[in-house]
């Protein structure tokens, strides 16, 4: 995450993109584990960014932001060592 030059505290975006992503990793881990899921990479990053992103939409509701409070850079990244693979977004 970093943030966005046009945006107003961008720091405050990032790290809330920083803490949410924490967050949902933290469930996701927990599936894995309880389910034994084999979703593919793919799938996986894909579910992770729609969260995200609706996680961002609540808070921004719940908050009240401003668009441009809420602007930052993110590249997301998951990899799976086993088979030595990546998917980036």
């Amino acid at each position: 995450m970093d943030g966005c030059s046009s945006g107003t505290d961008s720091y405050f975006a990032s790290t809330l993109l920083g803490k949410l992503l924490r967050k949902i990793a933290k469930q996701e881990s927990y599936e894995e584990f309880a389910k034994s899921n084999t979703k593919n990479l793919k799938q996986q990053i894909e579910q992770v960014a729609l969260q995200l992103f609706e996680e961002l939409s609540n808070l921004h509701r719940q908050l009240d932001l401003r668009s441009d409070e809420i602007l930052s850079t993110l590249i997301l990244a998951m990899i799976d060592t086993e088979l030595c693979s990546a998917e980036l977004v």
